[in-house]
């Protein structure tokens, strides 16, 4: 059962919307420093977080961003094959990073 501070938020939740889209985290950051809301930001694009803004990590179902590598049909070449193998390990390398770090935190 969810505490009744959690409930008495989901008709707020409910009329939320958003007011401010830019790509600057920087910026998004500022603004829930001020006070003027809260943000999702992806973890990638977090940087260093400010010290005066609280950062959660969202409980449920993880998210997630699908991220593609895009080729000329017609390359056949070794080194592309290479290029996206390699990525394609630097991006394990992120993710058990990560896990690494939420467990650290107590988050994993």
């Amino acid at each position: 059962m969810r505490p009744p501070f959690v409930l008495s938020l989901r008709p707020a939740l409910l009329r939320a919307r958003p007011h401010l889209r830019t790509d600057d985290y920087a910026v998004v950051q500022g603004f829930v420093a001020a006070g003027a809301g809260v943000a999702l930001i992806p973890r990638l694009a977090l940087g260093p977080p400010r010290e005066d803004v609280a950062v959660r990590q969202l409980k449920g179902a993880p998210s997630a961003r699908e991220i593609g590598v895009a080729v000329l049909r017609t390359t056949a070449a070794r080194s592309i094959r290479e290029l996206v193998e390699a990525l394609t390990e630097q991006a394990k390398l992120i993710q058990r990073r990560w896990s690494d770090a939420d467990a650290d935190a107590g988050l994993a």
